[in-house]
Protein backbone atom coordinates (compact mmCIF):
# COMPACT_ATOMS: atom_id res chain seq x y z
CA UNK A 1 0.00 0.00 0.00
CA UNK A 2 1.31 3.45 -0.93
CA UNK A 3 0.87 6.61 1.05
CA UNK A 4 -0.54 9.68 -0.71
CA UNK A 5 2.83 11.35 -1.08
CA UNK A 6 4.67 8.33 -2.34
CA UNK A 7 5.43 7.39 -5.90
CA UNK A 8 2.64 5.23 -7.31
CA UNK A 9 0.03 6.48 -4.87
CA UNK A 10 -3.55 6.88 -6.18
CA UNK A 11 -4.65 10.50 -6.62
CA UNK A 12 -6.97 11.91 -3.99
CA UNK A 13 -10.32 12.86 -5.53
CA UNK A 14 -12.45 15.37 -3.68
CA UNK A 15 -16.26 14.94 -3.93
CA UNK A 16 -17.39 18.45 -4.72
CA UNK A 17 -20.99 18.98 -5.89
CA UNK A 18 -21.50 22.23 -7.80
CA UNK A 19 -25.05 23.50 -8.14
CA UNK A 20 -25.46 26.13 -10.83
CA UNK A 21 -28.16 28.66 -10.08
CA UNK A 22 -30.19 29.53 -13.19
CA UNK A 23 -30.02 33.17 -14.24
CA UNK A 24 -32.81 35.34 -12.79
CA UNK A 25 -34.50 35.87 -16.16
CA UNK A 26 -35.28 32.14 -16.32
CA UNK A 27 -37.35 32.32 -13.14
CA UNK A 28 -41.04 31.46 -13.69
CA UNK A 29 -43.72 34.04 -14.40
CA UNK A 30 -45.62 35.16 -11.31
CA UNK A 31 -49.01 34.14 -12.76
CA UNK A 32 -49.95 30.51 -13.00
CA UNK A 33 -51.07 30.29 -16.63
CA UNK A 34 -51.29 27.13 -18.74
CA UNK A 35 -48.16 26.66 -20.83
CA UNK A 36 -48.61 27.33 -24.54
CA UNK A 37 -46.31 26.61 -27.44
CA UNK A 38 -46.21 29.78 -29.53
CA UNK A 39 -46.50 29.90 -33.28
CA UNK A 40 -43.10 31.24 -34.33
CA UNK A 41 -43.01 33.48 -37.37
CA UNK A 42 -39.58 35.00 -37.84
CA UNK A 43 -38.97 37.38 -34.93
CA UNK A 44 -42.59 37.10 -33.77
CA UNK A 45 -44.16 34.53 -31.44
CA UNK A 46 -47.97 34.33 -31.65
CA UNK A 47 -50.02 33.07 -28.71
CA UNK A 48 -53.48 32.49 -30.12
CA UNK A 49 -56.77 32.17 -28.21
CA UNK A 50 -58.90 29.05 -28.49
CA UNK A 51 -61.44 30.86 -30.65
CA UNK A 52 -60.44 31.38 -34.26
CA UNK A 53 -62.56 34.52 -34.55
CA UNK A 54 -60.91 37.89 -35.07
CA UNK A 55 -59.66 39.57 -31.92
CA UNK A 56 -57.51 42.41 -30.68
CA UNK A 57 -53.78 41.86 -30.18
CA UNK A 58 -51.22 42.84 -27.55
CA UNK A 59 -47.63 43.21 -28.76
CA UNK A 60 -45.16 42.65 -25.89
CA UNK A 61 -41.79 44.39 -26.39
CA UNK A 62 -39.00 43.01 -24.20
CA UNK A 63 -36.32 45.14 -22.63
CA UNK A 64 -32.58 45.46 -23.05
CA UNK A 65 -29.67 45.73 -23.31
CA UNK A 66 -28.50 42.48 -21.68
CA UNK A 67 -25.24 40.60 -21.18
CA UNK A 68 -23.95 38.81 -24.30
CA UNK A 69 -23.91 35.41 -22.59
CA UNK A 70 -27.69 34.95 -22.40
CA UNK A 71 -28.75 31.33 -22.09
CA UNK A 72 -32.02 32.14 -23.85
CA UNK A 73 -33.36 35.01 -25.91
CA UNK A 74 -36.10 37.09 -24.25
CA UNK A 75 -38.89 35.51 -26.32
CA UNK A 76 -38.04 32.24 -24.58
CA UNK A 77 -37.95 33.66 -21.08
CA UNK A 78 -40.79 32.34 -18.92
CA UNK A 79 -41.99 35.87 -18.13
CA UNK A 80 -42.68 36.78 -21.78
CA UNK A 81 -44.09 33.35 -22.56
CA UNK A 82 -46.33 33.92 -19.56
CA UNK A 83 -47.59 37.29 -20.75
CA UNK A 84 -48.32 35.91 -24.21
CA UNK A 85 -50.19 32.92 -22.78
CA UNK A 86 -52.13 35.14 -20.36
CA UNK A 87 -53.34 37.31 -23.25
CA UNK A 88 -54.44 34.23 -25.21
CA UNK A 89 -56.26 32.83 -22.17
CA UNK A 90 -58.29 36.03 -22.05
CA UNK A 91 -59.33 35.69 -25.70
CA UNK A 92 -56.76 37.98 -27.29
CA UNK A 93 -53.79 37.36 -29.59
CA UNK A 94 -50.59 37.81 -27.58
CA UNK A 95 -47.40 38.46 -29.56
CA UNK A 96 -43.80 38.80 -28.43
CA UNK A 97 -41.15 40.30 -30.67
CA UNK A 98 -37.41 39.69 -30.63
CA UNK A 99 -35.49 42.88 -31.38
CA UNK A 100 -31.94 44.22 -31.45
CA UNK A 101 -31.95 46.36 -28.30
CA UNK A 102 -30.99 43.25 -26.34
CA UNK A 103 -27.50 43.59 -27.89
CA UNK A 104 -26.82 47.18 -26.84
CA UNK A 105 -27.94 50.80 -26.83
CA UNK A 106 -26.17 51.33 -30.14
CA UNK A 107 -28.86 49.09 -31.71
CA UNK A 108 -31.82 51.13 -30.51
CA UNK A 109 -32.50 52.63 -33.93
CA UNK A 110 -32.60 49.18 -35.46
CA UNK A 111 -34.79 47.95 -32.62
CA UNK A 112 -37.24 50.82 -33.17
CA UNK A 113 -37.59 49.87 -36.84
CA UNK A 114 -38.07 46.21 -35.90
CA UNK A 115 -40.90 47.05 -33.52
CA UNK A 116 -42.62 49.15 -36.20
CA UNK A 117 -42.33 46.24 -38.64
CA UNK A 118 -43.61 43.85 -35.97
CA UNK A 119 -46.71 45.99 -35.40
CA UNK A 120 -47.39 45.99 -39.14
CA UNK A 121 -47.09 42.19 -39.30
CA UNK A 122 -49.37 41.75 -36.29
CA UNK A 123 -52.01 44.00 -37.85
CA UNK A 124 -51.80 42.02 -41.11
CA UNK A 125 -52.43 38.70 -39.35
CA UNK A 126 -55.81 37.22 -40.44
CA UNK A 127 -56.88 36.57 -36.83
CA UNK A 128 -56.11 40.10 -35.66
CA UNK A 129 -58.44 43.07 -35.81
CA UNK A 130 -56.00 45.66 -37.21
CA UNK A 131 -57.80 48.51 -35.49
CA UNK A 132 -57.45 47.12 -31.93
CA UNK A 133 -53.77 46.91 -30.99
CA UNK A 134 -51.97 47.51 -27.69
CA UNK A 135 -48.22 47.90 -27.21
CA UNK A 136 -46.61 46.82 -23.94
CA UNK A 137 -43.04 47.89 -23.20
CA UNK A 138 -40.72 46.49 -20.54
CA UNK A 139 -37.53 47.85 -19.00
CA UNK A 140 -35.17 49.35 -21.61
CA UNK A 141 -37.72 49.22 -24.41
CA UNK A 142 -39.47 52.04 -22.57
CA UNK A 143 -37.05 54.25 -24.50
CA UNK A 144 -39.07 53.40 -27.63
CA UNK A 145 -42.39 54.45 -26.12
CA UNK A 146 -42.09 58.17 -26.90
CA UNK A 147 -42.18 57.60 -30.65
CA UNK A 148 -45.46 55.72 -30.39
CA UNK A 149 -47.02 58.31 -28.11
CA UNK A 150 -46.01 60.99 -30.60
CA UNK A 151 -47.37 59.10 -33.63
CA UNK A 152 -50.62 58.07 -31.92
CA UNK A 153 -51.97 55.97 -34.82
CA UNK A 154 -55.73 55.45 -34.67
CA UNK A 155 -55.38 51.69 -34.33
CA UNK A 156 -53.16 51.96 -31.23
CA UNK A 157 -55.71 51.79 -28.44
CA UNK A 158 -53.30 51.99 -25.49
CA UNK A 159 -49.69 51.67 -24.35
CA UNK A 160 -48.50 49.87 -21.22
CA UNK A 161 -45.07 50.19 -19.67
CA UNK A 162 -43.79 47.92 -16.90
CA UNK A 163 -40.73 49.12 -14.88
CA UNK A 164 -39.66 51.17 -17.94
CA UNK A 165 -36.46 53.07 -18.54
CA UNK A 166 -37.58 56.46 -19.79
CA UNK A 167 -34.32 58.38 -19.70
CA UNK A 168 -30.86 57.11 -20.59
CA UNK A 169 -27.78 59.39 -20.93
CA UNK A 170 -26.42 59.44 -24.46
CA UNK A 171 -29.40 57.69 -26.03
CA UNK A 172 -31.18 60.05 -28.36
CA UNK A 173 -34.77 59.03 -29.02
CA UNK A 174 -38.13 60.81 -28.95
CA UNK A 175 -38.66 61.56 -25.29
CA UNK A 176 -41.78 60.06 -23.74
CA UNK A 177 -41.57 62.82 -21.14
CA UNK A 178 -41.70 65.56 -23.78
CA UNK A 179 -44.62 63.95 -25.60
CA UNK A 180 -46.55 63.39 -22.38
CA UNK A 181 -46.04 67.01 -21.36
CA UNK A 182 -47.65 68.13 -24.63
CA UNK A 183 -50.52 65.66 -24.29
CA UNK A 184 -50.79 62.30 -26.03
CA UNK A 185 -54.01 60.88 -27.47
CA UNK A 186 -53.03 57.34 -26.44
CA UNK A 187 -53.94 56.18 -22.91
CA UNK A 188 -50.92 54.97 -20.94
CA UNK A 189 -50.55 52.50 -18.09
CA UNK A 190 -47.40 52.65 -15.99
CA UNK A 191 -46.46 49.85 -13.59
CA UNK A 192 -44.00 51.41 -11.14
CA UNK A 193 -41.82 49.45 -8.73
CA UNK A 194 -40.73 50.77 -5.36
CA UNK A 195 -37.28 49.15 -5.30
CA UNK A 196 -36.10 50.71 -8.55
CA UNK A 197 -32.64 52.24 -9.04
CA UNK A 198 -32.69 55.88 -8.10
CA UNK A 199 -31.92 57.23 -11.58
CA UNK A 200 -34.59 55.05 -13.19
CA UNK A 201 -37.17 55.98 -10.57
CA UNK A 202 -36.42 59.67 -11.16
CA UNK A 203 -37.22 59.29 -14.87
CA UNK A 204 -40.48 57.53 -14.12
CA UNK A 205 -41.51 60.20 -11.62
CA UNK A 206 -40.75 62.92 -14.18
CA UNK A 207 -42.93 61.12 -16.71
CA UNK A 208 -45.84 61.03 -14.25
CA UNK A 209 -45.46 64.76 -13.65
CA UNK A 210 -45.20 65.46 -17.40
CA UNK A 211 -48.37 63.49 -18.10
CA UNK A 212 -50.25 65.45 -15.45
CA UNK A 213 -48.99 68.71 -16.93
CA UNK A 214 -49.96 67.81 -20.50
CA UNK A 215 -53.25 66.09 -19.76
CA UNK A 216 -52.08 62.70 -21.04
CA UNK A 217 -54.39 59.95 -19.80
CA UNK A 218 -52.20 57.99 -17.39
CA UNK A 219 -52.97 55.29 -14.86
CA UNK A 220 -50.32 54.03 -12.45
CA UNK A 221 -50.07 50.66 -10.74
CA UNK A 222 -47.62 50.84 -7.84
CA UNK A 223 -45.75 47.82 -6.51
CA UNK A 224 -44.06 49.35 -3.44
CA UNK A 225 -41.98 46.27 -2.55
CA UNK A 226 -41.41 45.24 -6.15
CA UNK A 227 -38.05 45.01 -7.85
CA UNK A 228 -37.16 45.71 -11.46
CA UNK A 229 -38.36 42.39 -12.87
CA UNK A 230 -40.88 41.80 -10.08
CA UNK A 231 -43.09 39.79 -12.46
CA UNK A 232 -40.55 36.95 -12.34
CA UNK A 233 -38.38 37.79 -9.32
CA UNK A 234 -40.96 38.53 -6.62
CA UNK A 235 -43.50 35.74 -6.28
CA UNK A 236 -45.85 37.60 -3.97
CA UNK A 237 -49.55 38.32 -3.92
CA UNK A 238 -48.77 41.98 -4.59
CA UNK A 239 -46.86 41.04 -7.74
CA UNK A 240 -49.64 38.80 -9.02
CA UNK A 241 -52.26 41.45 -8.30
CA UNK A 242 -50.25 44.09 -10.17
CA UNK A 243 -49.89 41.93 -13.27
CA UNK A 244 -53.57 40.96 -13.23
CA UNK A 245 -54.58 44.62 -12.89
CA UNK A 246 -52.32 45.58 -15.78
CA UNK A 247 -53.79 42.86 -18.02
CA UNK A 248 -57.31 43.92 -17.08
CA UNK A 249 -56.49 47.57 -17.83
CA UNK A 250 -55.15 46.80 -21.30
CA UNK A 251 -58.00 44.45 -22.18
CA UNK A 252 -60.58 47.03 -21.09
CA UNK A 253 -59.17 49.37 -23.74
CA UNK A 254 -59.49 46.78 -26.49
CA UNK A 255 -63.29 46.50 -26.62
CA UNK A 256 -64.87 44.32 -29.25
CA UNK A 257 -65.66 46.13 -32.44
CA UNK A 258 -69.36 46.80 -32.92
CA UNK A 259 -70.97 44.36 -35.34
CA UNK A 260 -71.40 45.67 -38.87
CA UNK A 261 -74.82 47.12 -39.55
CA UNK A 262 -77.30 44.57 -40.81
CA UNK A 263 -78.27 44.91 -44.47
CA UNK A 264 -81.80 43.92 -43.45
CA UNK A 265 -84.46 45.98 -41.70
CA UNK A 266 -85.16 45.26 -38.04
CA UNK A 267 -87.77 42.56 -37.32
CA UNK A 268 -90.13 45.15 -35.76
CA UNK A 269 -89.94 47.24 -38.93
CA UNK A 270 -90.79 44.22 -41.11
CA UNK A 271 -93.80 43.24 -38.99
CA UNK A 272 -95.03 46.84 -38.88
CA UNK A 273 -94.73 47.11 -42.67
CA UNK A 274 -96.81 43.93 -43.05
CA UNK A 275 -99.49 45.28 -40.70
CA UNK A 276 -99.66 48.64 -42.49
CA UNK A 277 -100.13 46.87 -45.85
CA UNK A 278 -102.86 44.71 -44.30
CA UNK A 279 -104.70 47.76 -43.03
CA UNK A 280 -104.36 49.46 -46.45
CA UNK A 281 -105.70 46.29 -48.10
CA UNK A 282 -102.57 46.25 -50.31
CA UNK A 283 -102.18 42.57 -51.13
CA UNK A 284 -98.85 42.80 -52.99
CA UNK A 285 -97.16 44.89 -50.29
CA UNK A 286 -98.60 42.54 -47.67
CA UNK A 287 -97.20 39.43 -49.40
CA UNK A 288 -93.83 41.11 -50.00
CA UNK A 289 -93.21 41.13 -46.24
CA UNK A 290 -93.21 37.31 -46.14
CA UNK A 291 -90.53 34.80 -47.16
CA UNK A 292 -91.43 32.68 -50.22
CA UNK A 293 -91.54 29.55 -48.02
CA UNK A 294 -93.30 31.16 -45.04
CA UNK A 295 -95.23 28.88 -42.71
CA UNK A 296 -98.28 30.18 -40.84
CA UNK A 297 -99.63 28.14 -37.91
CA UNK A 298 -103.31 28.70 -36.99
CA UNK A 299 -104.84 28.21 -33.56
CA UNK A 300 -106.62 25.04 -34.73
CA UNK A 301 -103.31 23.39 -35.70
CA UNK A 302 -103.61 23.87 -39.45
CA UNK A 303 -100.61 25.18 -41.39
CA UNK A 304 -100.40 27.42 -44.45
CA UNK A 305 -97.17 27.21 -46.43
CA UNK A 306 -95.80 29.63 -48.99
CA UNK A 307 -96.84 32.97 -50.43
CA UNK A 308 -99.22 31.38 -52.94
CA UNK A 309 -101.34 29.93 -50.15
CA UNK A 310 -101.31 33.28 -48.35
CA UNK A 311 -102.46 34.96 -51.56
CA UNK A 312 -105.37 32.54 -51.91
CA UNK A 313 -106.38 33.05 -48.25
CA UNK A 314 -105.84 36.77 -47.79
CA UNK A 315 -106.64 37.98 -51.34
CA UNK A 316 -110.44 37.88 -50.96
CA UNK A 317 -110.27 39.30 -47.43
CA UNK A 318 -108.19 42.29 -48.45
CA UNK A 319 -110.23 42.81 -51.63
CA UNK A 320 -113.37 43.10 -49.51
CA UNK A 321 -111.75 46.08 -47.79
CA UNK A 322 -113.24 45.51 -44.36
CA UNK A 323 -110.36 43.94 -42.37
CA UNK A 324 -107.96 45.84 -40.20
CA UNK A 325 -105.90 45.19 -37.07
CA UNK A 326 -104.76 47.41 -34.26
CA UNK A 327 -101.80 46.74 -31.93
CA UNK A 328 -102.57 46.64 -28.21
CA UNK A 329 -99.15 45.50 -27.06
CA UNK A 330 -95.88 44.41 -28.66
CA UNK A 331 -92.80 42.52 -27.45
CA UNK A 332 -89.67 42.13 -29.57
CA UNK A 333 -86.74 39.82 -28.76
CA UNK A 334 -84.08 38.87 -31.27
CA UNK A 335 -85.74 37.63 -34.47
CA UNK A 336 -89.19 37.35 -32.83
CA UNK A 337 -91.95 39.95 -32.61
CA UNK A 338 -95.10 39.14 -30.60
CA UNK A 339 -98.14 41.32 -31.14
CA UNK A 340 -101.31 41.45 -29.10
CA UNK A 341 -103.89 42.66 -31.62
CA UNK A 342 -107.57 43.45 -31.97
CA UNK A 343 -108.74 42.21 -35.39
CA UNK A 344 -111.74 43.80 -37.12
CA UNK A 345 -113.73 42.62 -40.10
CA UNK A 346 -113.12 38.88 -39.68
CA UNK A 347 -115.96 38.07 -37.28
CA UNK A 348 -119.12 40.09 -36.57
CA UNK A 349 -117.41 41.38 -33.42
CA UNK A 350 -113.75 42.41 -32.97
CA UNK A 351 -111.58 39.52 -31.78
CA UNK A 352 -108.39 39.48 -29.76
CA UNK A 353 -105.39 37.86 -31.43
CA UNK A 354 -101.91 36.97 -30.14
CA UNK A 355 -99.52 36.53 -33.08
CA UNK A 356 -95.80 35.67 -32.99
CA UNK A 357 -93.70 36.54 -36.04
CA UNK A 358 -90.18 35.21 -36.70
CA UNK A 359 -88.20 37.39 -39.09
CA UNK A 360 -85.20 36.04 -41.01
CA UNK A 361 -83.07 38.24 -43.30
CA UNK A 362 -85.72 40.92 -43.52
CA UNK A 363 -88.71 38.67 -44.27
CA UNK A 364 -91.33 37.00 -42.08
CA UNK A 365 -90.45 33.30 -42.16
CA UNK A 366 -92.93 32.02 -39.58
CA UNK A 367 -96.17 33.16 -37.99
CA UNK A 368 -97.87 31.50 -35.03
CA UNK A 369 -101.36 32.53 -33.90
CA UNK A 370 -101.39 31.71 -30.22
CA UNK A 371 -104.83 33.03 -29.22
Amino acid sequence: MSLPGERGALPVVQDVSVTQTPPPYLEPFVLDVPARVPERNGVLDFYRPASASRSAAILFVHGGPARPDLKAQPRDWPVYRGYGAAAADRGFVGVTVGHSLIRGWDRIGQAAAEVVAAADLVRADPQVDPDRIALWFFSGSGMLMGEWLARSPEWLRCVAATYPLLTEPGVGRTSALDVASRGSKVPVLLTRVGLEREERAAGVDKFVAAAAEGGTELDVIDVPEGRHGFDYLDHTEASRTAVEKALDWVIARLPAAPPPPSPYPAPVEVVSRQLEAYNRHDLEAFLAAFAPNVRMYSRDGSVMSGRRTLRETYGPRLAAGRCRAEIVNRIAEGSWVVDQEIAHGIEPQPIRVLAAYRVVEGLIAEVRFLV
